[in-house]
């Protein structure tokens, strides 16, 4: 039987740090197991077929397993994907859910698309479940991934801080990531010390995508070069997080004192006249993120962003009009405007 086998043979330490981290992640000590129910998205690749082993061989009454399948990949290739996490869970009496999602025919991203499909189909099965958390198996390689693609971008300190150990999802469920302090080769290793085969995913080295050629050529070199890749990222997070919350605390300060319109933001230029030019980016996001709630943030970088902090911070009193993604920017007579041209209305 594969639980016996499992518990006899694997990696009790990667296990017990997985299964600490879960419980962290959701309660701590004052907890008991059976009220942090959460559900295991499992997509058949190895790192998320260990976070199956490590918690659902000693947890089978308080985790669920779920699955998603998205339209981007061929139906043959995504059924397989499907059948083999259903096997494993039955093998390890472990509850079995599924769903499907359909984002090809949507316009612009469409891998940011599919991210925040599945988030909500996995909030979804979760309460569903009666799960109060989604854990996923995010572990060091990818945290690195994710650090470097925001680097490219010229992301502030909250996007250089990588992914969040725990989040929100939608309708009072919560993203939790145990394995983040793992590597890729812990998951595979655990694994293979209990003969349970996973599935490998194309695209994963389709060079094309900027994260996969991260996974294929840098991230290799990195982790070669350092050990203990996760814990170094970890405090990394937690200093840039820190700094990320108190840029943000300035720029509320900022931001307050704006005029708030349906598909407009006012704010008079003297209140940021005196600010730190990061301060004042951090402010040029807020307010428009508030306008959009949130979408195209990705377009607002902080090179993008520059033309604006320029016109916001000039004192020669000529008046500048700078459209960005969705947004138009236009600074005059002291005043910024800042207009989501989605909302705007047409005559």
């Amino acid at each position: 039987m594969i639980v016996r086998e499992h518990r006899r043979t694997a990696g009790p330490a990667l296990e017990r740090s997985i299964v600490r981290s879960w419980r962290k992640l959701t309660g701590g000590h004052a907890t008991r197991d059976a009220e942090r129910r959460t559900l295991l998205a499992c997509s058949g690749g190895a790192d998320s077929t260990a976070l199956v082993l490590a918690l659902g061989c000693r947890h089978v009454g308080h985790v669920a397993v779920a699955h998603v399948v998205h339209d981007l990949r061929p139906r043959e290739d995504t059924a397989a994907d499907r059948d083999t996490v259903a096997e494993l869970c039955e093998r390890l009496g472990l509850t079995f859910v599924s769903t499907a999602v359909r984002v090809a025919s949507l316009p612009g991203n469409t891998e940011d698309h599919a991210r925040r499909a599945r988030y909500d189909a996995l909030a979804m099965l979760a309460r569903e479940q009666g799960c109060r958390y989604v854990a996923t198996a995010h572990h060091a390689e990818d945290q690195l991934e994710s650090v470097l693609m925001a680097l490219l971008r010229g992301s502030g300190p909250r996007g250089l801080a990588g992914m969040a150990a725990r989040r929100p999802l939608s309708g009072g469920v919560e993203l939790v990531r145990p394995m983040l302090e793992c590597s890729r080769r812990d998951a595979r290793d655990l694994c293979e010390s209990v003969g349970v085969r996973w599935r490998e995913d194309a695209t994963n080295r389709d060079t094309s995508r900027l994260r996969a050629r991260l996974r294929q050529t840098v991230v290799p070199e990195l982790t070669a070069e350092r050990s203990g890749l996760g814990r170094r990222l970890a405090h990394h997070r937690e200093l840039l997080t820190l700094a990320a919350d108190r840029l943000d605390d300035e720029a509320r300060r900022i931001t307050d004192h704006a005029e708030v319109g349906t598909a407009t933001r006012r704010l008079e230029t003297r209140y940021v006249e005196a600010c730190e030019r990061p301060i004042v980016h951090a402010a040029l996001r807020r307010l428009s993120a508030e306008l959009s709630q949130g979408a195209g943030l990705d377009r607002l970088s902080r090179r993008s962003l520059e033309p604006v902090a320029d016109a916001v911070l000039a004192s020669d009193g000529r008046e500048r009009t700078i459209a960005v993604g969705r947004w138009r920017y236009t600074v005059a007579r002291g005043r910024l405007t800042i207009t989501d041209l989605q909302q705007e209305p047409t005559e």
